[in-house]
């Protein structure tokens, strides 16, 4: 009996260990082996808003916007708290696939949940700007 808890414990540590070894690799700028770590982990763990979060900030990196925003859609829809910043990212998703205000619509939605954000602030200003322009 005990085995088979060890087992169970050690399997549900995986997800987390690969999206540890993601991080590590996000922030040694490896972005596609970053990917491949929260790909691996979101294998395990489909519903976890943090690895789609996660996922999301690796293809932006890595200039693919169009899937950073699904990645984004995704950590949305679950309950971990990445839903300002998660409608940060997307904006600027957006912004890099030239949707004005599709970007500007998540800017607003983030300051929503996080009113003081001035990066967020900023970047809706800079977007509203331009679509004057």
């Amino acid at each position: 009996m005990s085995v088979i808890l060890v087992i169970l414990l050690f399997l549900g540590w995986q997800p987390a260990v690969k999206n540890a070894r993601g991080n590590e690799l996000y922030q040694q700028e490896k972005y596609d082996e970053a990917l491949t770590a929260y790909d691996e982990a979101l294998a395990e763990d489909g519903e976890n808003p943090a690895l789609h979060y996660n996922r999301g900030n690796a293809l932006y990196r890595s200039e693919q916007y169009p899937s950073a925003v699904q990645a984004y859609v995704n950590a949305l829809e679950g309950e971990a708290p990445v839903g300002g910043r998660a409608r940060y990212n997307m904006g600027n998703s957006l912004y890099r696939m030239g949707l004005l205000k599709e970007s500007i619509e998540a800017y607003k939605a983030g300051l929503r949940i996080e009113p003081d954000d001035v990066d967020m602030k900023y970047n809706l200003e800079y977007v509203m700007r331009q679509l004057q322009q």
